[in-house]
């Protein structure tokens, strides 16, 4: 071999080996600034997803608060209702003179279970009542009228508690 063979060829080698090493190092420098890129966006992503479990939390807080409210504001109103109810009833039982007011055969058929219908009702439900038979007074009938009233007021409250809620959840 000739020296400026050898010579040439050390250079290619050299150039090859320089370019090689220029790839490589080009390869690597790209991996790190990809691996660099890939972080960050994790990092964003990690603080979305913070972002959003906070914001959550706070919504339900929130949420949290007004039904603690409105929970509150229904167990005052109950409590109001049921001492009108009993004031009720005290002057209910005051005023009215306890005479029948409804019959035995009526009674009966009031106090059916909602799954029977009023053909259901025994003979003696529909026979003349005898006059020792039970019967409803007046007072009876007015208790629970005022039952039944608290009773609607009650629910009707329940509703509106459930609408203030929802209410209260969409103003936000």
């Amino acid at each position: 071999m000739t020296p400026g063979i050898v010579k040439t060829e050390l250079k290619a080698a050299v150039c090859v080996a320089a370019a090689v090493a220029l790839f490589a190092a080009g390869f690597f420098v790209e991996g790190w600034r990809k691996d660099a890129q890939l972080a960050e966006l994790q990092g964003q992503v990690d603080r979305d997803k913070r972002q959003a479990a906070e914001a959550n939390t706070r919504q339900i807080a929130r949420a949290q608060a007004i039904a603690d409210d409105l929970q509150a504001r229904l167990a005052a109103s109950e409590s109001a209702r049921k001492s009108i109810l009993e004031e009720k009833t005290l002057e209910l039982r005051r005023i009215t003179t306890g005479r029948p007011c409804l019959g035995g055969a009526a009674v009966r058929l009031l106090n059916l279970p909602d799954n029977l219908k009023p053909g259901a009702v025994s003979a003696a439900a529909r026979e003349s009542v005898p006059a020792d038979a039970g019967f409803a007074s007046d007072t009876d009938v007015a208790e629970w009228a005022g039952a039944c009233r608290r009773s609607y007021d009650t629910c009707r409250g329940r509703l509106a508690a459930i609408a203030d809620f929802y209410a209260g959840v969409r103003d936000e």
